[in-house]
């Protein structure tokens, strides 16, 4: 009932209240914008290939579809390493980024990984965390966590 407010506060108090609800909401909205950008980001990073971007050969990730159907230990820390290396380099508005090898699904050729970094958004760390899943295909979706 907008009357209510009008009998509580005074027009001062009412406005002042409306200015900080507005910025409330303003940096609520900015901070899922940057979680946005920088999950777009991340899987545009993760589905481009290597070579394939003529400014920078190295952006993105190598084509991992030649390694064998069933991933060993070696084959899923060399992923997670390179997704690791291309995070710090290519995205910079993660800071502390850690990723992590979680299993595959049960087809096995489908590995995920965790993303968990923090962000900083007006003075502020927001923690930040990701699932990718990796198809036999090599290519990745992504689930936001956080």
């Amino acid at each position: 009932m907008p009357n209510q407010h009008i009998r509580e506060e005074r027009l001062l108090e009412r406005l002042h209240r409306m200015s900080t609800e507005r910025e409330e909401r303003l940096e609520e909205s900015s901070v899922e914008r940057l979680v946005s950008s920088i999950s777009n980001h991340v899987l545009k990073l993760l589905n481009t290939r290597q070579g394939s971007v003529a400014s920078d050969a190295r952006y993105g990730l190598p084509n991992f579809s030649h390694l064998p159907g069933t991933f060993s230990s070696p084959e899923t820390e060399k992923i997670r390493t390179t997704i690791h290396e291309i995070l710090l380099k290519y995205e910079p508005r993660l800071q502390r980024a850690e990723v992590e090898f979680i299993g595959s699904q049960s087809d096995e050729i489908t590995l995920q990984f965790t993303i968990e970094a923090i962000v900083e958004h007006l003075g502020n760390m927001v923690p930040f965390k990701l699932r990718t899943k990796m198809s036999p295909e090599s290519t990745f979706s992504i689930d936001l966590l956080l």
